[in-house]
Protein backbone atom coordinates (compact mmCIF):
# COMPACT_ATOMS: atom_id res chain seq x y z
CA UNK A 1 0.00 0.00 0.00
CA UNK A 2 3.31 2.41 0.22
CA UNK A 3 3.65 1.87 -3.12
CA UNK A 4 0.30 3.03 -4.00
CA UNK A 5 0.37 5.75 -2.00
CA UNK A 6 3.46 6.88 -3.34
CA UNK A 7 2.14 7.14 -6.62
CA UNK A 8 -1.16 8.69 -5.35
CA UNK A 9 0.79 11.61 -4.43
CA UNK A 10 2.84 12.13 -7.31
CA UNK A 11 -0.58 12.38 -9.39
CA UNK A 12 -1.63 14.92 -7.11
CA UNK A 13 1.50 16.88 -7.16
CA UNK A 14 1.35 16.10 -11.30
CA UNK A 15 -2.38 17.72 -11.52
CA UNK A 16 -1.90 20.46 -8.94
CA UNK A 17 -0.35 24.09 -10.17
CA UNK A 18 2.17 25.55 -8.08
CA UNK A 19 -0.61 28.82 -8.24
CA UNK A 20 -3.43 29.67 -10.33
CA UNK A 21 -2.98 28.88 -14.27
CA UNK A 22 0.68 28.07 -13.68
CA UNK A 23 2.58 24.21 -14.16
CA UNK A 24 2.20 21.38 -11.96
CA UNK A 25 4.13 21.00 -9.58
CA UNK A 26 5.74 17.63 -10.72
CA UNK A 27 6.19 17.15 -14.87
CA UNK A 28 7.55 13.62 -15.33
CA UNK A 29 9.12 14.66 -18.55
CA UNK A 30 10.87 17.08 -16.45
CA UNK A 31 11.70 15.93 -13.47
CA UNK A 32 11.77 12.28 -13.34
CA UNK A 33 15.49 12.13 -14.37
CA UNK A 34 15.89 14.06 -11.67
CA UNK A 35 14.05 12.49 -8.77
CA UNK A 36 15.35 10.25 -6.30
CA UNK A 37 13.67 8.03 -4.39
CA UNK A 38 15.40 6.97 -0.40
CA UNK A 39 14.34 4.58 1.85
CA UNK A 40 14.75 5.38 5.25
CA UNK A 41 14.54 2.07 6.93
CA UNK A 42 16.82 -0.84 7.24
CA UNK A 43 14.66 -3.52 6.02
CA UNK A 44 15.49 -6.46 3.61
CA UNK A 45 14.49 -5.62 0.14
CA UNK A 46 11.18 -7.39 -0.74
CA UNK A 47 10.27 -9.20 -3.96
CA UNK A 48 8.37 -6.07 -5.29
CA UNK A 49 11.48 -3.52 -4.12
CA UNK A 50 11.58 -2.55 -7.84
CA UNK A 51 8.08 -1.00 -7.62
CA UNK A 52 9.70 2.41 -5.79
CA UNK A 53 11.19 3.43 -9.19
CA UNK A 54 7.60 3.94 -10.80
CA UNK A 55 8.57 7.73 -10.92
CA UNK A 56 12.22 7.57 -11.18
CA UNK A 57 14.97 6.75 -13.74
CA UNK A 58 17.72 6.27 -10.97
CA UNK A 59 18.54 3.77 -8.59
CA UNK A 60 16.19 3.28 -5.52
CA UNK A 61 18.72 4.30 -2.54
CA UNK A 62 18.42 3.46 1.18
CA UNK A 63 19.44 6.45 3.66
CA UNK A 64 22.54 4.62 4.78
CA UNK A 65 23.61 4.49 1.26
CA UNK A 66 23.65 8.43 0.37
CA UNK A 67 27.11 10.20 0.35
CA UNK A 68 27.63 12.44 3.43
CA UNK A 69 27.44 15.74 1.87
CA UNK A 70 24.19 14.84 -0.46
CA UNK A 71 21.55 17.48 -0.83
CA UNK A 72 18.14 17.68 -2.21
CA UNK A 73 16.50 20.25 -4.11
CA UNK A 74 12.87 19.75 -3.70
CA UNK A 75 12.41 17.07 -0.98
CA UNK A 76 8.86 15.46 -0.80
CA UNK A 77 9.04 13.49 2.55
CA UNK A 78 5.83 10.34 2.50
CA UNK A 79 5.17 8.64 5.53
CA UNK A 80 1.91 5.94 4.83
CA UNK A 81 0.81 3.97 7.93
CA UNK A 82 -2.43 2.92 6.79
CA UNK A 83 -4.77 2.13 4.12
CA UNK A 84 -6.76 5.59 3.82
CA UNK A 85 -9.33 4.24 0.79
CA UNK A 86 -10.99 1.55 3.61
CA UNK A 87 -9.74 2.24 6.74
CA UNK A 88 -12.92 3.92 8.66
CA UNK A 89 -15.61 4.17 6.86
CA UNK A 90 -19.25 4.31 7.43
CA UNK A 91 -20.28 2.12 4.83
CA UNK A 92 -19.09 -0.73 2.78
CA UNK A 93 -17.97 0.36 -0.65
CA UNK A 94 -17.82 -1.54 -3.30
CA UNK A 95 -14.89 -2.65 -5.05
CA UNK A 96 -15.43 -4.13 -8.24
CA UNK A 97 -14.14 -2.00 -10.58
CA UNK A 98 -11.61 0.59 -8.54
CA UNK A 99 -9.93 2.94 -11.03
CA UNK A 100 -7.03 4.18 -8.93
CA UNK A 101 -6.18 1.13 -8.07
CA UNK A 102 -6.50 -0.45 -11.50
CA UNK A 103 -4.59 2.90 -12.57
CA UNK A 104 -2.10 2.07 -10.15
CA UNK A 105 -1.82 -2.25 -10.91
CA UNK A 106 -1.50 -1.60 -15.04
CA UNK A 107 1.63 0.87 -13.82
CA UNK A 108 3.50 -1.83 -12.02
CA UNK A 109 2.50 -4.62 -14.40
CA UNK A 110 4.05 -2.20 -17.49
CA UNK A 111 6.85 -2.04 -14.90
CA UNK A 112 7.68 -5.35 -14.86
CA UNK A 113 7.00 -5.90 -18.53
CA UNK A 114 3.48 -7.99 -17.85
CA UNK A 115 1.03 -5.30 -19.17
CA UNK A 116 -0.07 -7.50 -21.64
CA UNK A 117 -0.23 -10.98 -20.00
CA UNK A 118 -4.44 -11.46 -19.37
CA UNK A 119 -5.87 -14.81 -18.16
CA UNK A 120 -6.20 -17.46 -21.03
CA UNK A 121 -9.41 -20.00 -21.30
CA UNK A 122 -11.71 -18.93 -18.79
CA UNK A 123 -12.89 -15.34 -17.44
CA UNK A 124 -13.22 -16.87 -14.00
CA UNK A 125 -9.85 -15.95 -11.50
CA UNK A 126 -9.40 -18.21 -8.64
CA UNK A 127 -6.92 -16.20 -5.90
CA UNK A 128 -5.97 -18.23 -2.96
CA UNK A 129 -4.91 -15.60 0.37
CA UNK A 130 -2.39 -17.49 2.70
CA UNK A 131 -2.26 -15.39 6.05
Amino acid sequence: MEMYFMTLSMDVLHITPQSAGSIPFYIAEHDEPNTQVVIVDNHPDGPYFDTWSLFTKKPVLRSNDLPENTTFENPIAACWCRNMLCQGDWEVNSCENPELLNTFANRALNLYGLNDIRPQGTKNITLTFIN
